[in-house]
């Protein structure tokens, strides 16, 4: 298949991406697709749309088929051990920032050189920025590796991030590198929340909003931040997410007012999932 020029493919990838996209990762896309419509048109497909924006949960968020996934975990196992750390390192972020990715290699030790196996396995590119070859890659690497490798690879990305420049993103991997909860770490997630939100940004509020809501230790923060992550779900329009923050938020406490919104909201929910599954039986009705 002939592969697309760098402003076609950008126009393939505008039409099938119709939630908000942050622009670098949106440059990253275009980068590990390498102007091939299928990868452009499929992985909008493959990726749960509210994830996008900020580029937050990419790669768990990709569902890769199974057969692929074997493919590529047997020939990143295959690598060295310090390649395959590394590999883990530049999966979870979708940015391509060389210099990040070597300082955080730098604190888990790892050298530079530890890229080559994976350049010559054809996996990785590294010149101006992180680029997986295939589009697949980055979410099976980090789907293959087990959690506590995870937490060490996004507890380096935080390190390694600066937090004048990436206060939000350094809040991100620090929140998934803690193990239990953290009212510290929520805390940073719920300003990082509030900053998206004012940007527009209610996919990414929403991510973080849902993490602090995982690791508040007090039920009352707990409830009070996952009724806030439901409405940023369901205004970014991920309903079914919404629902089960919502069912995090009702288990309490809850004040009445506060209450009152979740109920309202559920019943909104509610409303607009039953709308849209009525939609293809009334459209038929007028035929």
């Amino acid at each position: 298949m002939e592969r697309l020029g760098a402003s076609d493919a950008r126009v393939l990838l505008n039409a099938a991406v119709r939630t908000p996209l942050d622009e670098g990762v949106r440059e990253r896309i275009l980068a590990e697709a390498g102007g091939n419509p299928l990868a452009l048109l499929e992985l909008p497909r493959n990726i749960r749309s509210p994830y996008w924006a900020g580029g937050f949960e990419l790669p768990d968020a990709l569902s890769v088929p199974r057969r692929l996934e074997e493919s590529f975990r047997r020939r990143s196992a295959s690598l060295p051990p310090q390649t395959q750390l590394l590999l883990l390192v530049a999966a979870p972020e979708p940015t391509g920032d060389v210099a990040l990715l070597w300082r955080a290699a730098a604190h888990l030790g790892l050298a530079r050189e530890a890229t080559t196996p994976a350049e010559v396995a054809g996996l990785l590119e590294i010149d101006v920025r992180v680029r997986f070859r295939h589009p697949l890659v980055r979410s099976a690497v980090y789907q293959a590796a087990t959690l506590p490798d995870r937490r060490r690879a996004h507890g380096a990305l935080a390190e390694a991030t600066d937090p004048q420049a990436g206060p939000d993103r350094r809040a991100w991997h620090r929140a998934q590198s803690v193990l239990g909860a953290d009212e510290e770490v929520a805390e940073g997630l719920e300003r990082s929340a509030e900053r998206a939100r004012a940007c527009g940004g209610l996919a990414a509020a929403a991510a973080f909003l849902q993490r602090a809501a995982e690791l508040s230790p007090e039920p009352g923060a707990r409830a009070r931040r996952a009724l806030a992550g439901a409405h940023a779900k369901h205004e970014s329009g991920a309903p079914e997410a919404a629902l089960e923050l919502l069912a995090v938020a009702a288990v309490g406490p809850l004040d009445p007012l506060p209450r009152a919104r979740l109920e309202l909201l559920r019943a909104q929910i509610g409303f607009h999932l039953t709308r849209d599954s009525d939609g293809p039986l009334r459209a038929a009705a007028h035929l």
